[in-house]
């Protein structure tokens, strides 16, 4: 624990946010804290409120710096770190004795803006939410607050498509968010989402498609989705999406995403087994499923006591896809000596090489 005194006091002027869900505050001071990077402290580790002071202990100036929570050593933040150029610092929250309460605390340098995350790395309501992605989730909320940002700047954040294995010709959803990381409004515009044949997204790309994404207001997000179809080629492709700048954007060199890829193969790059069709079922169904490599396929159905009711030998099968009913494995809904099997939940087994994977199936007389 660092029990330097010392360092720049400043006093709340102004609680600006104060979210519960979140466990974290932005606060505006009375004076900018300087251009310093340290340990702060807080009256107390509660609510801040206006009877509270904050108390910076400097640092040497240089890079954003983070401090780490399990030795407090004071080190860089990697330079392929997405934020390792906002100029935030991130430290941490200290009581007024000096005891660290290990919560992170987001600073401007030269500025009368903090936010604090008051319950420490992690958050309750938010599984492995470290502090990583704390930086990500708070440091574009402050910047609407920031002296000087008062213009729109629109983010076309990464892209995400529902498959990306697709056989030839086969349809798929590529879906993008827009989001406003500036200070103020943004007018309605247009997203294009394209098609490249390497993991750049620019303009000069084929273009597959076309969204509309309207006024945001800051750190508002807007999601736009358009559905393809996937080339006949087989090869990876890259998709992405660029929006067009509005008024008054002095930013425009994050106007495009990065690329998603999809490969296009008539070879699945896993084997898997998917749901039967139809389901719940009378007499009969199909079980889909997709071979990565050649293998002895089997099928196993099961009644709810574990005991095999029927068989299905598919033999030895070349890698590829087997969702048709042409191709599907088929289940009369008969048992090993031909009789019909009485409704119920059953479970089926594929077997294929060393791969093996169960789903259910429900047949409803």
């Amino acid at each position: 624990m660092d029990r330097t005194r010392g360092g720049v006091t400043a006093g709340v002027s102004a609680v600006l946010r104060a979210d519960a869900p979140k466990d974290y505050a932005l606060l505006r001071l009375d004076k900018p804290i300087g251009d310093t990077y340290g340990w702060l402290e807080l009256d107390t580790t509660t609510v801040p409120d206006t009877s509270q002071s904050v108390k910076l202990i400097s640092h040497n100036r240089g890079r954003s710096k983070e401090i780490v929570r399990r030795n407090t050593e004071i080190v860089d933040i990697p330079a392929d770190h997405p934020l390792a150029n906002v100029p935030f610092a991130l430290a941490y929250l200290s009581d007024s004795e000096g005891g660290s309460s290990g919560s992170p605390v987001f600073l401007r340098e030269g500025t009368g803006v903090i936010a604090i995350h008051h319950s420490g790395w992690t958050r309750r309501d938010v599984p492995d939410f470290n502090a990583g992605s704390l930086m990500s989730y708070i440091v574009p909320e402050i910047r609407p607050w920031l002296p000087g940002n008062r213009t729109p700047d629109l983010v076309v954040e990464v892209p995400r498509v529902t498959k990306d294995w697709l056989l030839p010709g086969e349809s798929f959803t590529l879906s993008a968010t827009v989001r406003n990381y500036g200070g103020v409004d943004s007018s309605a515009t247009t997203l294009q989402f394209y098609e490249s044949f390497d993991s750049s997204i620019t303009t000069a790309d084929v273009e597959v498609g076309v969204g509309f994404v309207g006024s945001l207001g800051p750190f508002e997000t807007s999601e736009v989705s358009v559905t393809l179809t996937a080339p006949i080629s087989l090869a990876t492709y890259y998709y992405g999406a660029c929006v067009d700048a509005v008024a008054d954007e002095t930013t425009t060199d994050n106007n495009c995403s990065t690329s998603t890829s999809v490969i296009v193969s008539t070879t699945p790059q896993t084997t898997a087994l998917l749901p039967n069709y139809p389901n719940p079922f009378n007499p009969e169904t199909w079980i889909p499923y997709h071979l990565a490599t050649d293998a002895a396929v089997a099928l196993t159905i099961y009644d709810v006591r574990g005991s095999v009711v029927r068989t299905l030998t598919l033999g030895h099968q070349l890698a590829g896809v087997y969702e048709s009913r042409g191709r599907a494995a088929y289940w009369d809904g008969k048992n090993q000596i031909g009789e019909p099997v009485a409704s119920g939940l059953y479970f089926y087994t594929l077997t294929a090489g060393e791969f093996t994977a169960t789903r259910k199936l429900l047949i409803a007389k």
